[in-house]
C-alpha cells in the first residue's frame, strides 16, 4: 500500500481534501464496500443461543454484514473483485470475505 501510496503522491494525484496519500489511507478507502456496490451494517457477534459476544472489557464485538446497495450499478469493482482485493490487502482468505456478504 504504501508504494501505491508513494505512486499517486508522484503522479501529483491527492486525496479528497488535497492532502498526499499514506498506505493507511488508501486501505481505508479500499476497504469500503462501497466500491462493490455494497452496503455495510454493524451487527453484534453472537453464540449459537443468540446471546452477544463480548471482549475481555465487557464490549460488545461487532462484525460487519453486507448487503447489496441502492447505487449498485454504478459500483468500481464486483463484489468477487473487491472480496478477491481484501484478500491481497489484508492476507485473508477470499472465503473470509465472502461469508460476509450477502449479493
Amino acid at each position: 500500500m504504501r508504494a501505491m501510496a508513494t505512486e499517486l503522491n508522484a503522479r501529483g494525484i491527492s486525496t479528497t481534501t488535497g492532502k498526499a496519500w499514506s498506505g493507511t489511507q488508501l486501505t481505508q478507502v479500499l476497504d469500503s464496500p462501497s466500491l462493490a456496490g455494497l452496503r455495510g451494517h454493524r451487527v453484534p457477534r453472537t453464540d449459537e443461543q443468540e446471546n452477544e459476544l463480548k471482549n475481555e472489557s465487557g464490549e460488545v464485538i461487532y462484525d460487519r454484514e453486507l448487503h447489496p446497495a441502492r447505487w449498485k450499478e454504478n459500483a468500481v469493482f464486483t463484489a468477487d473483485e473487491w472480496q478477491e482485493m481484501l484478500a491481497v490487502i489484508h492476507g485473508r482468505s477470499r472465503r473470509y470475505y465472502a461469508s460476509r456478504t450477502e449479493t
